[in-house]
């Protein structure tokens, strides 16, 4: 696991009660340790992702879902 993704691991899971309190079944966008925003769907989060941060630079979670091998929305893309 890369450190941005491991970075981005610890904080989802830090803020993971907030999260799913606010805001269950939507895609977080991580980078450097930080929620950037919360979207309503995968492709929206992955495009700003890229736009902003580039390929394998982010995080996507699915707020609310347990990772599996840190899941395939939270690997860093």
């Amino acid at each position: 696991m890369s450190d941005q993704a491991k970075m981005n691991h610890e904080a989802y899971v830090a803020l993971q009660h907030k999260l799913e309190a606010e805001s269950m079944g939507k895609i977080a966008l991580m980078y450097d340790g930080k929620v950037i925003d919360i979207y309503e769907d995968n492709d929206a989060a992955y495009a700003e992702g890229c736009r902003n941060y580039g390929l394998g630079n982010f995080s996507l979670q699915v707020i609310g879902e347990k990772p599996s091998s840190l899941g395939a929305l939270s690997l860093q893309v």
